[in-house]
């Protein structure tokens, strides 16, 4: 194991003729040989791959596009570095360069597993901790049946990647009429409906786009009979591979039709039943090109991208499952008679309680005849 502050340069007989770099600080540590670095919660991390001639690269995480927060620094065609600061748990995972070819092709030219490890942390620090968890225990979600929660344990990031196309696309019904040409929306499939509350504190990943003057949404999400909105607000942005915009999943910045900021509730109960997912598209004339969308998720399954730490683990009532009791378990049916999200009602009970008012009628009407006999 090495521990330095400075950059540790190191050849592979695998990766003859380019020299590799990891600015560590202290407590992070580095094994050259099998590639991997670990890395503690809120520094930073640094990549450096030097000598190389490629008309082209590519920085990417887990195979697909590098978080915001990252920075790639280029000199000319012979040198790339990738600036990672205040790296988080969701950063964890595989870091890897790739060279772009004369003839188009990716050579895979530096590969990295960065582990996240825990710092050291004062008492005080310890008692903020103590203090957040017990406030996130309050502000339980649960689908308004309980306020009993906590996280849920051996949850694991996955990641949905979706490509879109034209035939995805529908007319803007969110701009201004004073638009001259109707904005375009892609229309996300179904892979990206239903119950996305497993997303809940991940991060959605789209290209990157400008705002408009005219106040149309980036994104529009609709369930539960609500709609919410959401203007990423970017101005100008970079260009190539960070030429995307990572939004995390939280209520933070979303608005309902009105206007007005959403709360937690309002913003899980639209992602519990989601009915409709648009991304406005950013082509001028709307000239569209395939949509590349990214969306974490959590699973119990290990991806090998991390623990989730962000999804609510409910204890239900009877009649409830799911972890944020969303679902009505067997022999239970939701009746939308009670509150916008419906209630789960007992077959039986709903059964017995049919059978006694029959039964009440059947009485009341030989009642109604012996009357009419006299």
């Amino acid at each position: 194991m090495f521990r330095s502050a400075s950059i540790l340069s190191f050849v592979l007989p695998l990766f003859l003729g380019y020299s590799y770099g990891l600015e560590l600080q202290s407590g992070e540590s580095t094994n050259p040989r099998q590639l991997t670095a670990e890395v503690q919660h809120g520094k930073r991390l640094k990549l450096v791959v030097e000598n190389v001639n490629y008309t082209g690269h590519r920085w990417t995480f887990n195979g697909t596009y590098v978080s915001e927060k990252c920075e790639v620094k280029t000199i000319g065609d012979t040198s790339s570095t990738l600036i990672c600061s205040d790296i988080d748990w969701s950063d964890e995972g595989l870091y890897e360069y790739q060279g772009i070819t004369w003839s188009g092709q990716d050579e895979k030219i530096l590969s990295v597993y960065v582990k996240v490890v825990a710092c050291e942390k004062s008492k005080k620090h310890d008692v903020e901790l103590i203090d957040k968890a017990a406030q996130k225990k309050r502000e339980c979600f649960c689908s308004g049946i309980t306020d009993r929660c906590e996280m849920a344990a051996d949850l694991f990031r996955k990641k949905i990647v979706i490509r879109l196309f034209k035939n995805h696309t529908i007319s803007s019904k969110w701009s201004s009429n004073d638009i001259p040409v109707p904005l375009k929306y892609y229309s996300l499939p179904m892979q990206l409906k239903g119950n996305l509350l497993m997303s809940y504190g991940g991060f959605l990943v789209i290209p990157a786009m400008e705002k408009r003057d005219d106040g149309s949404p980036d994104i529009v999400l609709q369930g539960n009979n609500q709609s919410l909105v959401y203007n990423s607000d970017l101005g100008s942005t970079t260009s190539g591979e960070l030429n995307r915009k990572s939004i995390q999943m939280t209520e933070q910045g979303w608005r309902d039709l009105n206007g007005r900021y959403v709360s937690r509730n309002t913003f899980m109960t639209v992602l519990s039943k989601v009915k409709d997912f648009y991304i406005r598209s950013s082509a001028a004339n709307n000239e569209l090109e395939p949509l590349d969308v990214v969306l974490d998720s959590a699973d119990y399954k290990d991806h090998g991208l991390g623990k989730v730490t962000t999804v609510e683990k409910c204890e239900c009532r009877v009649g409830y499952v799911g972890l944020s009791c969303e679902k009505c378990s067997s022999k239970y049916y939701r009746r939308y008679a009670v509150g916008p999200v419906g209630v789960c009602v007992s077959f039986k009970e709903r059964w017995d309680l049919t059978k006694e008012s029959i039964e009440r009628h059947q009485r009341l009407e030989e009642y109604r005849n012996q009357l009419r006999t006299l």
